[in-house]
């Protein structure tokens, strides 16, 4: 099943599927306002939702269990940091095999954050491999904002601010202990490009006053390379990409 899982999530974005009502796909809510009546998916929870019904129908008569929220802290040991995330999106059981997948739904302009929150979902799924049984995990990430894929102009207050920023640290944070940076204000690494080249440096910060921790990409850096590609043809703004690990 491991082959086959990331073709159906990239049939389920894409609406190339049949025997299911293709108006819950991604694709078919793609480019259409939020109070469209035909939109079903128009956030996360609703990317989560239509997903996971999509894989129940898919994968339930081969004996495979779907749920939601599955918290692997107390039964996993994943997560056991305060500041780790330990609740997966949707989880694929059948006996001892196991899959997982956490998602993302991209929509405002809030990158500096937004970035932070896909890292530490990858983060979270790397260290997810390490559950018995599990034989797959997975970032999944739609956006319909263009700010997360392709190059920002340099008058872009924010990203103006971060690199400024990202100048004025780089030099230091090698030779840093985690708990000087964690003092340290807003360092990210936003959607450069299409080539999902993710690194600066080996931490991504987050604003403190939003809670968020320092991440260390060293162990698993060299697995967060993906490829943007488009939902659909005929709207080729709303992208998505599904990184494996």
């Amino acid at each position: 099943m491991e082959q086959n899982l990331e073709k159906i999530i990239k049939d389920f974005i894409e609406g190339n599927y049949e025997e299911y009502p293709k108006e819950y796909s991604v694709a078919a809510s793609a480019g259409l306002n939020d109070d469209d009546e035909n939109k079903y998916i128009y956030n996360e929870f609703s990317f989560q939702h239509e997903l996971g019904s999509f894989l129940r129908e898919k994968l339930s008569g081969e004996g495979y269990k779907i749920k939601f929220e599955k918290n692997f802290k107390k039964i996993y040991k994943i997560g056991e940091k305060g500041h780790d995330k330990s609740e997966c999106d949707i989880l694929i059981m059948k006996g001892k095999e196991k899959y997982a997948i956490e998602l993302k739904y991209l929509k405002n302009k809030a990158y500096p954050y937004r970035m932070y929150q896909c890292v530490q979902d990858m983060e979270f799924m790397y260290k997810a491999k390490e559950i018995e049984g599990m034989k797959a995990t997975y970032c999944v990430v739609v956006t319909e904002n263009t700010g997360f894929y392709e190059k920002q102009k340099d008058d872009n207050k924010l990203l103006g601010e971060n690199e400024a920023l990202y100048n004025m640290y780089k030099d230091k944070i090698e030779n840093m202990k985690e708990s000087e940076i964690k003092k340290l204000p807003i360092i990210y690494k936003y959607f450069r490009d299409s080539n999902g080249d993710w690194e600066r440096g080996d931490y991504v910060v987050s604003n403190l006053k939003n809670g968020a921790e320092p991440i260390n990409i060293k162990e698993f850096k060299d697995k967060i390379k993906f490829e943007w590609k488009s939902v659909t043809k005929k709207n080729e703004k709303v992208r998505y990409y599904i990184l494996k690990f």
